[in-house]
C-alpha cells in the first residue's frame, strides 16, 4: 500500500508540474504567438534581435538625429500606408539632457497628446515596463530609460490615430527607424501641380495644423487682389481657414496689423459677429475640395523677400498631418493703383519702422520683456555675400531715433542657442542715435532657422517704435596686425629664472574661439632683436596643451616669415592662451618682436 501511496504522490507531483511549467498549447504551438491577447509575438529566434528588423522599410532620414525633450515626427508621407499588424521599430541610445544627465527615454504621441499606444516591446518580444504622464494623460513613457532596439504594434484601437502622422517624443539619439508591413506607395498623380502640406501647429492653444506657402511675387501693395484657385483632394475633409500674410517678424508687426502674423488682407472665411464677440466661422473643406476666393489688400507689407508675403492655410479641428495634392492651383495678383505712386526722393534716407512688441507667452501669460526678430530667409536679405560662416565677424549699425528711450540687447541664434557669445548691449534713444556692435560667429548662421533678436528681459516693459534711417551688417575683413610689439620675457618663480616666456590670452587671438577638431594658421612676419629658437603652443588653465606636441621655430633678426598649422583637441574657454616659450634658454634673456603681420586663420576643409 505504501508504494502505491507513494506512485499515485509522484504522479500528480508531475500533472501539477506539467500544469506549471507548460510552454506550448495543445497542439504544441507557442502561445505567444498565437494568443489574440498578444499581438507582438516575439521573432522566431528571440536570440536574434535583428529579426525583427526584416522586411522593415526603413526612415532614413531620421536616422542618427539626437532630440533633447523634442518631437522625431512620423509624417503621413510613411503614416498613410500604415495597417494593422504594422510594427514601428526604432533603435535608440542614451545621450545627455539639458542638466547633463543620460538616459533613454521616449513615448509614442501626437505632439505629446495621446494616440492610443500604451505597450512597448524589446526586440525579443518583452514587454517594457511604462508609466502614464500625469500631465499628457493617455501618454505612456518607458520607465527604465535604457538605450535599445524596440517596436509597438498598429492595433485597430489605434490605426485611426496614426494614419495620418505621429511622434516619437523624449531624450534620446535616434539610431534608425523602420516599419513593417507597409501598403505600397499609391502611384503619383500626374495631374498634381502642387501639393501642400499642413503639419502641427507648435504654439497653437488648440490643435492646429498650418501650411505657409512662398508665392511667385514678394510683393503687395494696398487696393491690390490676390486671387486663389485649389482644385484637388485632402487627406481629409477639414474646418479651414486661409489668409495673405507677412511673415517677416511675428513680433515686429505694425499694431494695426490682425493675426498671429501679419494678415495683409481680410482673412477667408472672415470672422462673424455673434453677441458683440468676434468668432471664427472656418470653411467646411471636404476631401474633394474646390477653394476659390480674392483677397483684396488692406495693410502694407513692412517686410521685404518671400517671408513678406506668403499664402497660409490653417486646419483648426486637428493638428494631424494633411496634404491638399492641387490638380488645379493658381495664385495671382492683380495690382491696384499703389504701383502707380511717385519713386521717392533718392535724396531722402528711406526710413523703416521696427516694432518692438511685450514678448508674452506662457500660462498664465506673462511679460518677459520686449523681443524683435529678423529671422529665416529675410536675414538673406541683409547678408548679400551669403549668411555668415563660423569664426567671421561682422558690424551692425543702426542709425535713428526711438519714440521712447530704453535698453536693449542684440544676438544672432540658431533656433534658440546664441552663436556670437555675450548679447551686445546698446541704448535706444529719442534723440538720433548711431550704433555699431561687432559679432562674431560660433558657428554658420543657419538660413533655416537662424535669428537676428533685439530684446530686453523688462516685464514691465511696454511696446517701442524705432525710425530707422540706416540698418546694415558688414563683414569685418581679418585684417594682419601692423607692428605689433610682442615682449618674451624672463619666466622667473620659485627663486630662479625658467627661460622665456609669453602668454596671450585665446579670446585676444582667435576671439571666436577654438572647437576640439579645428585647425587654425598662424602666420608671423617681423623680426626679432635677437636670434633665438623657441616652441610655440596652445595650453588650457592647468598648462596642459591642447594642440598635440609644441612646434619649434626659430626667429631671426633678419625679416623672418613663420606659418604653423595648430590642430586643437579641445574646446577652448576664457582660461586657454596661446604660447611663446624657450624653457632651456641659461641664461635667460628677455626678446622683443617687432611683427608686420600677426594672425590666426581658421583652415575650412574642402
Amino acid at each position: 500500500m505504501k508504494k502505491i501511496a507513494k506512485l499515485f504522490a509522484v504522479l500528480s507531483a508531475i500533472a501539477l508540474l506539467g500544469t506549471v511549467v507548460s510552454c506550448s498549447n495543445d497542439d504544441g504551438s507557442d502561445p505567444l504567438e498565437t494568443s489574440p491577447n498578444n499581438p507582438n509575438p516575439r521573432p522566431d529566434n528571440p536570440e536574434d534581435a535583428s529579426a525583427i528588423w526584416e522586411g522593415a522599410e526603413m526612415i532614413e532620414a531620421l536616422a542618427n538625429t539626437e532630440y533633447t525633450w523634442q518631437e522625431c515626427n512620423i509624417s503621413s508621407e510613411w503614416a498613410s500606408r500604415l495597417q494593422v499588424g504594422s510594427k514601428v521599430i526604432f533603435e535608440i541610445e542614451k545621450k545627455a539632457d539639458a542638466d547633463g544627465a543620460e538616459y533613454a527615454k521616449f513615448r509614442v504621441t501626437k505632439g505629446w497628446t495621446a494616440c492610443g499606444v500604451s505597450k512597448y516591446y524589446t526586440a525579443d518580444g518583452n514587454e517594457v515596463l511604462v508609466k502614464e504622464d500625469t500631465t499628457n494623460l493617455g501618454t505612456y513613457e518607458n520607465e527604465a530609460g535604457n538605450g535599445g532596439t524596440y517596436y509597438f504594434a498598429v492595433e485597430e484601437s489605434n490605426i485611426a490615430n496614426l494614419k495620418t502622422g505621429f511622434d516619437l517624443c523624449g531624450n534620446f539619439k535616434l539610431v534608425k527607424i523602420g516599419i513593417t508591413n507597409l501598403k505600397e506607395k499609391e502611384a503619383e498623380d500626374p495631374n498634381v501641380q502642387k501639393t501642400i502640406t499642413l503639419e502641427k501647429n507648435q504654439y497653437a492653444a488648440n490643435p492646429e495644423s498650418q501650411a505657409k506657402v512662398a508665392l511667385d511675387f514678394n510683393e503687395v501693395k494696398v487696393g491690390d487682389k490676390v486671387t486663389v484657385k485649389l482644385v484637388g483632394k485632402a487627406t481629409r475633409a477639414f474646418k479651414g481657414e486661409f489668409f495673405i500674410v507677412d511673415t517677416t517678424s511675428e513680433a515686429g508687426k505694425p499694431e494695426n496689423v490682425g493675426g498671429y502674423w501679419g494678415e495683409l488682407a481680410e482673412k477667408y472665411p472672415a470672422d462673424e459677429d455673434v453677441d458683440g464677440v468676434k468668432t471664427k466661422k472656418p470653411l467646411d473643406v471636404p476631401a474633394e475640395f474646390t477653394i476659390e476666393h480674392v483677397f483684396e489688400i488692406n495693410h502694407a507689407q513692412w517686410g521685404t523677400g518671400t517671408n513678406a508675403c506668403m499664402f497660409a492655410v490653417n486646419a483648426l479641428d486637428g493638428d494631424d498631418t494633411i496634404e491638399l495634392k492641387c490638380t488645379e492651383y493658381s495664385i495671382t495678383l492683380t495690382k491696384g493703383d499703389g504701383w502707380n505712386q511717385p519713386e521717392p526722393d533718392p535724396e531722402t534716407p528711406a526710413t523703416k519702422t521696427i516694432v518692438i512688441n511685450p514678448n508674452v507667452y506662457g500660462e498664465p501669460a506673462t511679460n518677459h520683456g520686449l523681443q524683435y526678430l529678423i529671422e529665416g530667409s529675410s536675414l538673406s536679405e541683409l547678408f548679400a555675400n551669403g549668411l555668415p560662416k563660423s569664426g567671421e565677424t561682422y558690424t551692425i549699425k543702426i542709425v535713428g531715433t526711438a519714440d521712447a528711450e530704453f535698453d536693449g540687447m542684440m544676438q544672432f541664434m540658431n533656433e534658440w542657442t546664441g552663436i556670437t557669445g555675450e548679447a551686445a548691449t546698446a541704448k535706444f534713444t529719442t534723440t538720433e542715435f548711431t550704433i555699431e556692435k561687432d559679432f562674431t560667429f560660433s558657428a554658420d548662421l543657419s538660413s533655416t532657422n537662424g535669428k537676428f533678436q533685439l530684446f530686453n528681459n523688462d516685464t514691465e516693459a511696454t511696446k517701442k517704435t524705432l525710425t530707422v534711417k540706416t540698418l546694415t551688417f558688414t563683414k569685418k575683413e581679418a585684417t594682419p596686425t601692423t607692428e605689433k610689439t610682442i615682449d618674451v620675457t624672463v619666466n622667473h618663480y620659485e627663486g630662479a629664472d625658467h627661460g622665456i616666456q609669453y602668454t596671450e590670452a585665446v579670446a585676444t587671438c582667435i576671439p571666436a574661439g577654438a572647437k576640439s577638431g579645428d585647425v587654425y594658421t598662424l602666420k608671423m612676419v617681423g623680426t626679432a632683436d635677437a636670434e633665438f629658437n623657441a616652441n610655440l603652443l596652445f595650453v588650457n588653465g592647468t598648462w596642459a596643451g591642447i594642440t598635440g606636441e609644441a612646434i619649434p621655430v626659430t626667429f631671426t633678426t633678419t625679416e623672418f616669415t613663420i606659418e604653423k598649422d595648430f590642430t586643437f583637441s579641445a574646446d577652448t574657454d576664457a582660461d586657454c592662451k596661446f604660447m611663446l616659450t624657450n624653457a632651456e634658454m641659461s641664461p635667460a634673456v628677455a626678446k622683443k618682436l617687432t611683427l608686420k603681420e600677426y594672425s590666426f586663420t581658421k583652415k575650412v576643409s574642402e
